[in-house]
């Protein structure tokens, strides 16, 4: 059953959010109207879908590239081993795949919209830490900050990380399920358990919809 997914007293970004409405619309739309206090507020449209999980894939490999349509840039950045992963009929097939892949076994993600290089897997092979990341290249200092704590586009999860928090994406709250708020709610649940992202260098962030990405390979 579709619930808000905005709660009265919860952060949002700086501010706390004050003020929350939900409708459910004939069809199964909904429509969320938030407020914080900053004097921010918007208006979301959704649907009441369904938000549980269900197999649509198996784990095959350590390398996956979650795509909606692949990208030439994105594939020459990855070597030919990567298990590439359609997530485009759900908003909510990103998350069921990561539920899939989160065995106690290292893997790294790199997205449709990032382009990966040799150094980026050299670094990740011999980095000690649990919880790697690389910073988008159209990203500022502030953004990185921002972002460090929720962000998926080039990251390697540690088997011993996974083995500590087998229940991280499963059990996932499902406000965060969907994928535009999936690497937030997964961060939230990595940094409760005691972990920190441990940040890299530069990635580049070549984006889907940048003027040669989407609208150029649906021509």
């Amino acid at each position: 059953m579709a619930e808000p997914f905005h709660r009265v007293g919860e952060q949002r970004g700086p501010f706390t959010v004050t003020e929350v409405t939900f409708d459910v619309l004939p069809g199964g739309r909904t429509r969320e109207f938030v407020r914080d206090s900053g004097d921010n507020y918007a208006t979301t449209f959704g649907w009441d879908d369904d938000r549980e999980y269900y197999q649509i894939c198996q784990r095959e490999g350590n390398l996956l590239v979650p795509y909606t349509i692949r990208h030439k840039m994105t594939e020459e950045g990855v070597p030919s081993s990567a298990s590439w992963v359609y997530v485009g009929n759900s908003p909510y097939d990103y998350w069921r795949v990561l539920v899939e892949w989160w065995k106690p076994r290292e893997f790294t993600i790199i997205e449709h919209d990032v382009k990966a290089s040799p150094e980026v897997f050299e670094e990740f092979a011999i980095c000690p830490h649990h919880w790697c990341t690389f910073k988008y290249s159209n990203h500022s200092e502030e953004n990185a900050e921002a972002w460090k704590y929720g962000i998926l586009g080039c990251t390697r999860f540690s088997a011993y990380l996974i083995k500590h928090v087998p229940n991280a994406l499963k059990d996932l709250d499902w406000r965060y399920r969907d994928w535009h708020v999936l690497s937030t709610g997964l961060g939230m649940e990595l940094r409760n358990a005691g972990f920190e992202p441990h940040l890299h260098g530069i990635v580049d962030h070549h984006r889907m919809m940048d003027r040669g990405g989407v609208a150029q390979l649906m021509q």
